[in-house]
């Protein structure tokens, strides 16, 4: 007796390459040279995201022997987003300079968000993050 085998299932996409991808994570593609974004820290997890640090030969090893290439990080969550950034050494480093060591006292702090165009692990740009401006408070005038 066969059994039938069903196709792999797949589907045309269309626009930009980001909508056909994880677009769960914040990246460098989300920015323009120059452009911030301005945001406050709702919480902050540990998400289960591909380890693009690693060698893509090193990649194909794994998903050849059905290991797994993903790795649990730190992350930002923001208010009025279900996006968030996933937070690097130098990231977590200058959090760590701004609102303390304690994630706790991250919560809720605006952080603005921007690209920098240094090459690591070989793509051209990374988002970095540093204090948002102090809001000014409007004087009622009479």
């Amino acid at each position: 007796m066969t059994t039938a085998r069903s196709e792999p299932q797949s589907e045309d996409v269309s626009g930009n390459y980001r909508a056909a991808m994880d677009t769960r994570t914040i990246s460098r593609d989300d920015f323009t040279p120059g452009q911030e974004t301005t945001l406050t820290i709702a919480r902050v997890s540990r998400e289960e995201v591909h380890d693009l640090t690693l060698p893509s030969a090193e990649v194909k090893r794994r998903e050849r022997s059905g290991e797994s290439t993903r790795v649990k990080k730190l992350a930002l969550h923001f208010r009025g987003t279900d996006r968030f950034l996933v937070i690097n050494k130098t990231n977590g480093q200058q959090l760590a300079r701004m609102f303390g060591g304690a994630v706790e006292g991250w919560i809720g702090q605006r952080v603005t968000l921007y690209r920098v165009e240094q090459v690591f692990f070989g793509q051209p740009g990374a988002v970095r993050l540093k204090a948002a401006p102090v809001a000014q408070a409007t004087e009622a005038t009479t």
